[in-house]
């Protein structure tokens, strides 16, 4: 089966979610803890799991066998390549990436999408609002540690840019009627400016809830697994080598309306 046609066929109803769970008592379901336990996965993934928590993440966000999704800004590809192994071989995961990315992470591409490595994962490149997927294909999609990236353009000073709207109406037109769409981001201060976070790469909740929530997606929960009380917000992860993985980050997650 080709890659498009798996894309409009794969995937499973979402499980229903409370709207909040407290982060100590949040389960971890079997399929989710043998991806992220799997001795395939890269080494240097593994020494990142304890700051990212991809499967408490991926739990609140209700990933499960045989779905459909679609990570946009994927990277390297780290939590793609756990909800692959997540989804199963009836699943299927759509990695999105800009063109750049390619010369970025060509060899850790060539690591992680070996023929034959993880066979129901394709890549995209090109802008996150044109991927030409069929309406309503996925089940579910994810902005992890990357929404930031969009909201700020100068000229746009604190209005939301057109890029940013255009990438979120584009979300909302590939997932299916009660899709979960799930944000990860690196907190700025609730009243710091668009600016003022994107010069530190992060994003203020208020903005970034106001930014989702204006292309018509409805708050489910949100849960405070990345919080960290020690992350004083004035400094980008890349600045600080203690904040690697370790920022304050807030975990959101939305339906798309049925």
């Amino acid at each position: 089966m080709s890659p498009l046609a798996m894309v409009i066929c794969a995937g499973a109803a979402l499980a229903p979610m409370l709207s909040a769970i407290a982060a100590p008592t949040l389960p971890v379901p079997t399929a989710i803890r043998h991806a992220v336990d799997s001795a395939e996965r890269l080494a240097e993934d593994r020494a990142r799991d304890a700051g990212r928590k991809p499967a408490e993440v991926l739990s609140f966000f209700g990933v499960v066998p045989g779905m459909t999704v679609i990570e946009f800004g994927a990277g390297s590809g780290y939590f793609s390549e756990i909800m692959a192994r997540v989804v199963g071989p009836e699943g299927f995961v759509i990695a999105q990436n800009p063109y750049f990315f390619l010369r970025q992470s060509a060899e850790e591409y060539k690591r992680r999408f070996a023929p034959r490595r993880l066979k129901n994962v394709v890549m995209i490149f090109g802008d996150p609002f044109r991927l030409r997927l069929p309406e309503d294909s996925v089940d579910a999609a994810f902005f992890i540690d990357t929404y930031h990236d969009l909201a700020y353009e100068q000229p746009d000073g604190e209005r939301q840019p057109e890029y940013a709207a255009a990438t979120l109406a584009e979300a909302r037109r590939i997932l299916k009627p009660g899709g979960v769409l799930g944000v990860v981001d690196h907190r700025a201060t609730e009243n710091a400016s668009r600016a003022e976070a994107a010069a530190l790469h992060r994003i203020a909740e208020p903005t970034l809830r106001r930014d989702i929530e204006s292309a018509g997606f409805r708050f489910e929960a949100s849960v405070d697994l990345l919080a960290n009380s020690g992350d004083r917000h004035d400094k980008a992860w890349f600045d600080d080598a203690a904040l690697k993985d370790n920022t304050d980050r807030v975990v959101l997650r939305y339906r798309s309306p049925d």
